[in-house]
């Protein structure tokens, strides 16, 4: 039994509880009298002859911001169509994916069940319309390995790519798609680069399908060690523009409407952007692509010279005032550079009246040279500039493709769709009046089906305005579609009913 004073407490703590839960009711209530209403308004301030103040002209208007928004306008109706969207899919095993979770990591692999069960994975980027015929420029790591590539244009149409060739040692690839009244892009020459002009960049970033964004040069000839290999050149446009996965592949355009580099990377913590955007210059682009559609492969020069950056301290021991020019550490004999009598500890500080300071400057101009061409080499040895004429050798990189990179055939997926017939029992259980119709249970992961968003235990009632009631009826009236030719269904589940479009393999 309580005491008076422990009852009189717990009867005013049951009072304050008891009087928060009419408070709170009154609050909910009040709360929702005002969710039923559209707004609020206070009728003695309506003014029914209420208008806003027509534009006075033109005093509040900068004629040079409206020239500078125009030349974005323009930037976007002349390039943008030239864009496209990339879709690859590619084939892995788990066994592909040991190197990221170890081959005793025996929970990861009972997930997948067999260590040799094959997946599909799918990966988007960009490209640039650059000819006619159907020749788009993207980016190597958009395409390579991929197993089928979908090439969506502005105008909406989809075509089937074909890759012709890829070049890892510059990340340029060239792909095809057989179309025609296709739009080109201007490319321009980014050897005229300067550092600070304005710039704008087009792609697909994110799935945000033709986003362009604006930004300025940052820097040229940037070194970024994000090709794996000794022998690859990288002397990036650096630009603040906005660009994401996704954009790879696509155009950096100066205000000319002239495509100036190809998106490639981004300099990154978070893998989305952080304010750097590198991009592969459009003259070195353009040669390892003529290359590849005219050759089959990549005829690249080479001076046969490894190279060191100047400091300080080289500047010192060779007599200069300042660091300048590229330190020569070691030749090929029997190499282009060798034989034209260039030594060992020369400083490169010019070709062809070009000044270079950096390695990479030089792999970046040779590499837009052709085999057998001369080069006039200005260079500091013992005190003495010296002219040094260099024909430039071959060094064979790079091989043509005119199919896709996985060399086993792919066994085709057709609609990829699977289904059976709706008993009475599952039929309840999906909330549904009737049999009629046939039920999804099996839809394959980039396949016609999966691009149709169609989905298991979706249940569809008619094909074409066809009502189908079983899968035989179902099934003869996919036949009736050609290859190529689209599928209206109507599908229904438990809450609506909606058309759905699929394409016949």
């Amino acid at each position: 039994m309580l005491s008076m004073k422990k009852e009189s407490r717990y009867f005013f703590y049951v009072g304050l509880v008891f009087i928060g839960v009419i408070f709170g009711v009154i609050l909910t209530n009040r709360f929702e009298m005002q969710q039923d209403s559209q707004a609020y308004v206070n009728k003695n301030l309506i003014d029914e002859n209420f208008s806003f103040p027509a534009n006075s002209g033109g005093s509040d208007r900068n004629s040079t911001t409206d020239d500078f928004s125009r030349t974005f306008i323009k930037i976007n109706k002349m390039v943008t169509p030239s864009i496209v969207s990339i879709t690859a899919v590619r084939n892995f095993s788990v066994k592909d994916l040991e190197k990221f979770h170890g081959k005793g990591n025996k929970d990861f692999f009972d997930l997948f069940r067999s260590p040799n069960r094959e997946f599909r994975s799918g990966a988007s980027g960009s490209g640039i319309i650059v000819h006619p015929e159907g020749y788009i420029l993207t980016n190597t790591h958009v395409v390579k390995n991929a197993t089928q590539l979908e090439v969506s244009l502005f105008d909406n149409r989809r075509f089937q790519g074909h890759i012709v060739g890829v070049d890892s040692l510059t990340e340029v690839a060239v792909i095809k798609i057989e179309a025609d009244d296709l739009p080109v892009a201007r490319l321009g020459d980014s050897n005229k680069l300067q550092v600070g002009q304005w710039v704008v960049a087009i792609g697909n970033p994110l799935e945000l399908h033709f986003t362009i964004t604006a930004g300025i040069i940052s820097a040229i000839g940037r070194q970024m060690r994000i090709i794996r290999d000794n022998f690859g050149i990288e002397s990036f446009i650096q630009t603040d523009a906005v660009i994401n996965p996704g954009n790879s592949g696509g155009a950096l355009v100066d205000l000319q409407g002239n495509v100036i580099g190809v998106n490639t990377a981004i300099a990154t913590r978070s893998g989305f952007y952080e304010g750097y955007g590198f991009a592969i210059p459009i003259n070195l682009a353009k040669a390892i692509m003529e290359d590849l559609i005219t050759k089959g492969r990549v005829v690249r020069a080479y001076l046969g010279i490894s190279m060191l950056p100047m400091d300080y301290k080289k500047a010192k021991v060779y007599g200069l005032d300042r660091p300048a020019g590229v330190f020569v550490d070691n030749i090929l004999n029997d190499g282009p550079a060798g034989q034209a009598g260039i030594q060992p500890e020369d400083i490169i500080l010019a070709i062809d009246g070009t000044e270079v300071n950096q390695a990479n400057q030089i792999q970046s101009f040779i590499a837009q040279k052709e085999p057998g061409k001369e080069v006039n080499i200005l260079l500091f040895r013992q005190g003495k500039k010296l002219q040094i004429p260099v024909v430039l050798g071959e060094r064979v990189t790079s091989r043509k493709r005119t199919h896709f990179a996985s060399q086993k055939e792919e066994e085709p997926i057709g609609l990829g769709l699977e289904v059976k017939n709706l008993n009475r029992r599952e039929a309840e259980q999906l909330g549904l009046k009737n049999t009629g119709g046939v039920m999804v249970t099996g839809v394959k992961p980039f396949s016609k089906a999966s691009d149709a968003n169609l989905f298991i235990s979706a249940v569809i009632i008619a094909v074409n305005d066809v009502p189908v009631d079983d899968e035989k009826e179902f099934w003869r009236e996919m036949d009736k579609l050609k290859s190529g030719e689209i599928g209206k269904l109507l599908v229904k589940t438990a809450t609506t009913q909606t058309h759905l479009f699929i394409e016949n393999p």
